[in-house]
C-alpha cells in the first residue's frame, strides 16, 4: 500500500505519503457491474499521523459515470467529521467546511459545461458508525465501508460547480 501511495500522482494532491498512519489504512476491493462490464473499485480509507484528517479514495478501473478516481479529506474532531477537499480526476477543489458554501442550487446555476455537485459539509461520526455496525468508530473504516452511513448522517450539505471533464 505504501508504494502505491508513495507513487499516485493522484493521492500527493491530497496528502504526501509520510504523513499516513499505515497501520491504520484500510483497502477493500469491491467488483461492480457497469454497463454490461465488471469494474473494480479500490476503496482506500487513509488516516493521516495527525490524527485529525482522513482521506477516502476510491479508485475505479474504467470510469464509472466519467469518474476515474475520487477523493475526499476530512478533518474530524470528537464526534463530528468536516469535509475539507473533493479530488476527482485529477482536480482538486479545497473547501471551506467552516462555512460550508453554496454556490448552487442547480446545474443551472453553473453555466455552460458544468455540473453542481453537492457534498457532507459535516457528519455525525457516531450515527455513521452506529448505521455501519462492523466498523465501530474507526473513521477510515466507516469512509470506505459505509458510504451510504456518512450520507445518512449528515448534518450539513453544501454545493459547488464543477466543469466537466473530457472522458476517455
Amino acid at each position: 500500500m505504501f508504494f502505491k501511495l508513495a507513487t499516485s500522482r493522484d493521492f500527493w494532491k491530497l496528502a504526501k505519503p509520510w504523513d499516513v498512519d499505515y497501520s491504520h489504512v484500510k483497502v477493500v476491493k469491491h467488483t461492480i457491474d457497469y454497463n454490461g462490464e465488471k469494474v473494480t473499485m479500490l476503496a482506500i480509507g487513509i488516516p493521516l499521523k495527525d490524527r485529525k484528517h482522513v482521506i477516502a479514495l476510491y479508485e475505479f478501473s474504467k470510469p464509472v459515470r466519467g469518474i476515474k478516481i475520487w477523493g475526499v479529506e476530512y478533518s474530524y474532531q470528537g464526534d463530528t467529521a468536516n469535509i475539507r477537499a473533493v479530488y476527482l480526476n485529477g482536480k482538486l477543489k479545497k473547501l471551506d467546511s467552516e462555512s460550508c458554501s453554496q454556490e448552487c442550487q442547480s446545474d443551472s446555476d453553473c453555466g455552460f459545461l458544468s455540473d453542481c455537485h453537492w457534498y457532507c459539509c459535516k457528519f455525525d461520526i457516531i450515527k455513521a458508525a452506529e448505521c455501519c455496525g462492523i466498523c465501530g468508530d474507526n473513521i477510515a473504516c466507516i469512509l470506505t465501508w459505509c458510504a451510504y452511513c456518512v450520507y445518512e448522517s449528515c448534518q450539513q450539505w453544501g454545493s459547488y460547480c464543477e466543469g466537466w471533464t473530457p472522458g476517455p
